[in-house]
């Protein structure tokens, strides 16, 4: 018996309203089930890792406001008092009392403070007299020397220690400054005299 082709055309449509799904779409609806069913882990707040990096700016920015300080505490404005007051004693008493110290050995001297040797160049014209010892230095080494027939203090500190010596207003003096390896010299009197810094090397 043969269908007729209105039977055909029912069949047909019945078969695709019925017929399974295709394999891809069995496995979408599996990984969305899976995905669905995972619990998702909770938002983490963000406000900790601001507190953190504020509280790291902060320490930063108190660090470098902090005044620097010389190696025994002072700072650049009282490291300069204590520097013009030794040198108006070393001038009152001509450069010499309680100062000169014979056979005064420069490296030897820097190298006990210091941990490293300082000295001056024979043919340098700047005669080290000795090292001030009648007052306080603040830490550092204060050299009396003389060249030209002038007299003038060159103090020795640590680079690492130094906070930037400023002299009291109305000293009379000045001051030049040169690093020198890992320290720093400061020429104090009347005038700077930076030649006679530049003739003090590290050997």
């Amino acid at each position: 018996m043969t269908e007729e082709p209105r039977d055909l055309h029912l069949d047909e449509r019945l078969r695709a309203a019925f017929a399974p799904p295709r394999e891809a779409a069995f496995r979408d609806v599996a990984a969305r089930a899976i995905g669905a069913a995972r619990p998702r882990p909770e938002p983490r707040p963000f406000w900790p890792w601001l507190l953190a990096i504020a509280a790291a700016l902060l320490v930063v920015a108190m660090l470098l406001e902090r005044p620097r300080r010389g190696p025994q505490g002072h700072d650049g404005a009282a490291l300069g008092q204590l520097w013009a007051t030794a040198y108006a004693d070393a001038q009152q008493h001509g450069f010499t009392h309680n100062c000169c110290e014979p056979g005064f050995d420069l490296p030897s001297r820097c190298r006990e403070r210091f941990a490293t040797a300082l000295e001056v160049a024979a043919s340098s014209g700047v005669d080290v007299i000795g090292c001030y010892c009648s007052g306080p230095d603040g830490g550092a080494m204060i050299l009396l020397t003389e060249r030209a027939g002038t007299t003038s203090c060159i103090c020795v500190l640590p680079r690492a220690q130094d906070p930037g010596v400023v002299l009291p207003a109305g000293s009379g003096l000045q001051l030049a400054r040169r690093e020198v390896g890992p320290l720093v010299l400061y020429s104090l009197g009347p005038t700077a005299d930076e030649v006679a810094l530049r003739q003090f090397a590290v050997p």
